[in-house]
């Protein structure tokens, strides 16, 4: 029987390598941050060192090992502007586009990536809607107006 790790985390996806990627990545967590999804790379023919896609309630991170380090890009969701998923024969590829830069990821389990495109695209949801709300405070206080009241606390004239 297949053990999971988690019911975003583990859908048709190799334990060993998942297990690495999450475990690499949480080292870097900071106070708070949870692991929501992640996608861990299955190439068709050599999959040695596949990199992998970790969504938390913060960030996106893109772990990438190689033979003698590891490298990780990461950005905040306040900066996300889009996510994409494509779907290819030999897995999904999965496309976050922020305001500082991008992730791009191949040969993604296809179900999995599914589950980490939907978690994206909720984030993305939410800060467009944050940055709406912030921009319409930033016009009404730049407008100037103010609230006064008219005539004395108690009643009387």
């Amino acid at each position: 029987m297949k053990k999971t790790i988690g019911s975003n985390i583990n859908i048709e996806q190799k334990d060993p390598l998942l297990s690495t990627a999450l475990t690499s990545c949480q080292k870097l967590y900071t106070d708070g941050e949870k692991t929501l999804g992640a996608a861990v790379q299955q190439k068709p023919l050599f999959n040695m060192l596949p990199h992998s896609v970790v969504v938390t309630n913060k960030r996106v991170i893109l772990h990438q090992p190689q033979v003698f380090r590891t490298n990780f890009v990461d950005f905040l969701w306040k900066d996300i502007v889009k996510v994409h998923l494509t779907d290819r024969v030999f897995g999904s590829q999965l496309t976050f586009q922020f305001k500082t830069g991008h992730i791009a990821t191949s040969y993604l389990p296809k179900n999995q990536a599914k589950k980490v495109y939907s978690i994206a695209q909720a984030r993305e949801e939410e800060w467009v809607e944050k940055r709406r709300m912030r921009h319409i405070e930033e016009q009404r206080a730049k407008s100037g107006a103010n609230h006064i009241v008219v005539g004395n606390k108690e009643g009387n004239a």
